[in-house]
């Protein structure tokens, strides 16, 4: 049997900073036919993913913090004014290279000895 897949969204860098503090359960894509494609079957229904990973950039050292797939919203909900798939993130998993922590942290804020 194959894994799901990771499912890689790109933030901005006031975004991540609200993403590590916790105040973020949920990430928003507006319904365009690219995401439609990434985020469905082509019956519609919501794909699955093995965790979500968000990343502040695209470099390879930029912050990134991985979630735990929450799920994906069947109906689309309207969020700042379009029509968007809503993302349920779960737990988080770890931060990288965000803050005080090059490498990798279990919870955001923790700061080493």
């Amino acid at each position: 049997m194959s894994q799901d897949p990771v499912l890689l969204l790109r933030i901005c860098g006031k975004g991540f900073a609200k993403l590590a503090a916790g105040q973020i359960k949920a990430k928003y894509r507006e319904a365009k036919p690219y995401w439609q494609k990434r985020l469905l079957k082509p019956d519609g229904q919501p794909r699955s993913f093995s965790a979500v990973h968000i990343r502040n950039g695209y470099r390879a050292d930029a912050p990134l913090a991985v979630f735990a797939f929450g799920g994906i919203s069947a109906q689309l909900q309207e969020h700042e004014g379009k029509p968007c798939y809503r993302i349920d993130l779960g737990p988080l998993i770890e931060i990288r290279h965000y803050g005080d922590n090059s490498e990798s942290s279990g919870q955001p804020g923790e700061k080493g000895a």
